[in-house]
């Protein structure tokens, strides 16, 4: 889980608790690992245009139904789930992407949350989590698991590149785009990136007398 608490290269050696979907809120978790399912939701197809300043949907489709199927972006029980489990004593939370019918365990979801993370979490593919779910419920003694999650944070410099095109006014557009991401993809960072670069070729070969506002390209 992208942002949750490191373990140190030790780790965290617990009992596994399955708990599903939900995080009972009377139950103790101390000195436990929460099994936990992420259950996924489509999203409502009205939120596209609060998202987007520009919906093509004459016949009202998009907005009277949904996009993303199960497996979007935004799960319906999670970080709180997170958050709760740590609060009733978890040390760790590994995370089923019950929704991802192709198995990845690569969803960026973030607990963090802007909050400090209090325990270390990870994510597992939908298959198998289930069978890890099946050994917990087979099992007639502890299912015993070390989680591990390492990395560090530092200090670092960025920086930004801005080229700039004049124009015959004081207006000015800004076309931008970002390039940190969670992975390297066609999508995050590659399609931002070609189209920002697509778009300052083509208006810096128009004579700069045909450009009336000031185009800078970040």
């Amino acid at each position: 889980m992208r942002g949750a608490e490191y373990t140190g290269k030790t780790g965290v050696a617990a009992e596994l608790v399955y708990v599903g979907d939900s995080i009972d809120p009377q139950a103790d978790y101390s000195a436990k690992i929460v099994v936990f399912d992420i259950r996924g939701q489509a999203t409502p197809g009205k939120v596209a245009t609060e998202l987007s300043d520009f919906v093509y949907d004459p016949n009202g489709t998009l907005v009277s139904g949904s996009f993303g199927g199960n497996a979007a972006a935004i799960p319906t029980n999670f970080p709180v789930s997170y958050y709760l489990a740590a609060d009733q004593g978890a040390l760790g939370m590994i995370g089923i992407l019950k929704d991802y019918h192709s198995g990845t365990n690569q969803f960026y979801s973030d607990p963090s949350a802007r909050l400090h993370p209090p325990v270390p979490g990870l994510l597992m593919g939908k298959y198998d989590g289930a069978t890890l779910v099946e050994k917990l419920r087979s099992s007639t003694d502890p299912v015993m698991a070390k989680l591990t999650l390492t990395g560090e944070i530092r200090e670092s410099q960025s920086a930004n590149i801005v080229a700039s095109l004049k124009g015959q006014f004081k207006d000015n557009i800004i076309v931008n785009t970002h390039h940190d991401a969670g992975w390297i993809g066609a999508v995050q960072g590659g399609s931002g990136i070609a189209s920002v670069l697509g778009l300052a070729k083509y208006y810096a070969n128009i004579p700069s007398n045909f450009r009336k506002k000031n185009l800078y390209f970040v």
